[in-house]
């Protein structure tokens, strides 16, 4: 009676190291003005009003439109916590750092899990995650294009060239050094910008409005 002898090679021993966080903080400056234009609860409901609506016979006909509330569009635009205090996005921060990524040849798709920006508070109309910034804005009205042949009047808050805030990172210390950051985030406000206007707009075929660069302060 023979027997069969079969050769298994030995499985593969699969070892993850604890990850390594490291924690920075930076000191940026506005380049650029900034300016925000957050998509208030109001525009939201008036999209869920017009998808929940029947149509109608008449629902081409010529709407009347409502008068303009500038204060009201201004506050709306906003970001600001429970106490009224301003904020930027935390992850437009971090939106500008990974599409940075770009210049560096560093995959954006594996930068979304090597850092991340620390959040100050929370807006308080939906509740995202904000950094406080120094200063108050003042109000921009200018024309926008909606559309290929339709324009409008915009009002948004916006911050003069000089505004500051304080950006905590948390990095994986196996995949980025702390040197890494700090030149991924500078290259995020000198070629990239956050806010409205900014150079890596999400219009392709702008150039931006010449707004929403930084740097860090001292470098």
């Amino acid at each position: 009676m023979s027997t069969q002898q079969t050769n298994k090679e030995p499985a593969e021993e699969i070892k993850i190291s604890a990850p390594r966080f490291g924690k920075l903080q930076f000191r940026i400056v506005g380049i650029d003005p900034y300016m925000q234009h957050r998509f208030s609860k109001k525009v939201t409901g008036d999209i869920l009003e017009k998808m929940a609506a029947v149509p109608s016979p008449t629902q081409n006909a010529k709407k009347v439109r409502k008068p303009k509330d500038i204060e009201q569009e201004y506050i709306d635009a906003a970001h600001f916590d429970k106490e009224g205090r301003y904020g930027i996005p935390a992850l437009a921060i971090k939106s500008a750092m990974i599409s940075a990524c770009r210049l560096c040849k560093f995959t954006m798709k594996s930068s979304k899990l090597c850092f991340f920006v620390e959040a100050d508070t929370t807006d308080a109309q939906d509740n995202s995650q904000l950094i406080f910034i120094e200063g108050e804005p003042e109000k921009d009205i200018r024309p926008a294009r909606i559309g290929i042949n339709t324009m409008d009047i915009r009002v948004r808050p916006i911050w003069q060239a000089g505004w500051k805030a304080n950006v905590r990172i948390t990095f994986d210390e196996d995949q980025l050094s702390a040197k890494d950051i700090a030149n991924l985030l500078m290259r995020a406000g000198m070629q990239v910008g956050i806010g409205e206007g900014r150079p890596d707009s999400t219009d392709s075929d702008s150039p931006g409005l010449g707004l929403g660069r930084f740097t860090l302060e001292g470098a």
